[in-house]
């Protein structure tokens, strides 16, 4: 297992490198600025592939000496420390470009009847002003699994949809306890409207639900710079999809935002707002007696 996580690391630093090397010319579109962000990109992917190789090493070696074992331990601290100062620098530099795009976005959130069947499903209508070469993101992931939280783990999948021109490549920026960050480069850098899903698995998302009957779900609507009042969407829709074996559920957003519209008897209810505002959106969800 050890030997096979590595070959992935090693594959995964790979194919970021390609997909930085191919997006070159469209980026330098972008003057000295744009060439500073893909270095240092380029150089997270490097801390990003070093710091995995870490971890693997450390499974491998576990039957090692305790001596051997604390030093892996502080190299791979070491790594870490590293591998956040990089990962600080290019979160910055990617978030001052956050403006360089509209968009309508609609969710799609499957309830499954087991942690394996969790999934979530993102479509994204992106207008570029006037161009986009990338973004980052943050992908929905549970908040109670009790252990790190892999790239891998999420089973992204990216598709650009039908009569679409760009080519999209998904690389992972960084990992951090129960939260990924994922790099999406457009390549060539796109300048028209267009359409494209992120669909991935992130395993035990609704766990609290099916056991407890009520859970809770969060997107903030703001900028990556944060700013109040400031919104990157045009339109922010939320479709929730629950097991037709479990009680009529329920749903609310928090703040008294949005539309909700659902049938009588209906286990699927939509969440809708034409015009989102730059602020943090939770949404409340109720099966009475949990799903068993």
């Amino acid at each position: 297992m050890g030997v096979l996580s590595l070959i992935r690391d090693v594959t995964t630093l790979i194919s970021f490198l390609i997909a930085i090397a191919s997006g070159t010319a469209g980026i330098l579109l972008l003057g000295n600025t744009g060439g500073l962000i893909m270095m240092a990109i380029a150089a997270t992917g490097l801390m990003y592939a070093a710091g995995r190789s870490y971890r693997t090493l450390m499974v491998r070696r576990r039957h090692e000496t305790n001596e051997q074992v604390r030093q892996l331990k502080a190299e791979l601290q070491a790594s870490r420390n590293r591998h956040q100062k990089y990962v600080g620098a290019v979160t910055r530099l990617i978030d001052r470009q956050s403006l360089l795009y509209d968009e309508e976005l609609e969710v799609t959130v499957l309830v499954g009847e087991d942690d394996e069947g969790d999934e979530v499903i993102e479509r994204h209508v992106t207008t570029p002003t006037p161009f986009l070469p990338y973004r980052s993101m943050r992908p929905l992931s549970p908040r109670d699994v009790g252990r790190w939280l892999s790239y891998e783990d999420l089973d992204l999948q990216v598709k650009v949809e039908n009569g679409e021109t760009a080519n999209l490549t998904v690389l992972p920026l960084f990992e951090s306890g129960n939260t990924v960050r994922i790099l999406v480069l457009f390549e060539p850098p796109v300048a028209n409207t267009f359409a494209w899903t992120l669909r991935y698995r992130p395993t035990g998302l609704w766990a609290p639900l099916r056991r407890d009957g009520i859970d809770w779900l969060a997107w903030d609507a703001r900028t990556p710079l944060g700013n109040s009042n400031e919104s990157t969407y045009t339109r922010l829709s939320m479709h929730f999809i629950f097991p037709t074996r479990s009680a009529v559920p329920t749903v609310r957003e928090r703040g008294g935002r949005g539309l909700v519209t659902q049938d009588s008897g209906s286990h699927e209810i939509h969440w809708r707002e034409k015009r989102p505002s730059g602020t943090r959106y939770v949404w409340d969800l109720a099966i009475p007696g949990g799903l068993h």
